[in-house]
């Protein structure tokens, strides 16, 4: 089953509204956070998701959570590294692209993975004061 499911075609131009379906590794329980995606493409293709619950109040023991994914759908040069877990903290992710368009796409996939995630958080903030 794809971990994306669409509902509606508007939202920021060229993007798809859906839903973002992931297992918590929080809780272990499975999830639905709403979500957008949009494909980027130049000499390679880049897929970016981006799905948030919104605020929650707090930490993660208060349900929030974010993901930002971003998928190769052809010719990019890219890699991923996951670094430990440290003393210092929880360990993270640290991406590797190689190549100019590599770095086109990338950084306009990022800046739409931060305006949806606003966008959505909002969204979320909207629903809540209208209760």
């Amino acid at each position: 089953m794809s971990k994306f499911t669409e509902y509606e075609d508007t939202f920021i131009e060229n993007s798809k509204r859906g839903l973002y379906r992931m297992k918590d590794f929080v809780f272990g329980e499975t999830m639905l956070l709403p979500a957008i995606r949009k494909t980027f493409t130049s000499a390679n293709i880049l897929e970016v998701t981006a799905a948030t619950t919104g605020y929650r109040g707090g930490d993660a023991g208060h349900g929030c959570r974010t993901i930002v994914r971003i998928e190769d759908r052809g010719g990019a040069a890219i890699k991923a590294r996951v670094i430990p877990e440290s003393i210092h903290g929880n360990g993270g992710v640290e991406l590797m692209l190689a190549g100019d368009c590599e770095l086109l796409t990338l950084v306009d996939g990022l800046r739409f993975a931060a305006d949806a995630l606003e966008k959505l958080a909002e969204e979320d903030r909207s629903r809540d004061a209208a209760v």
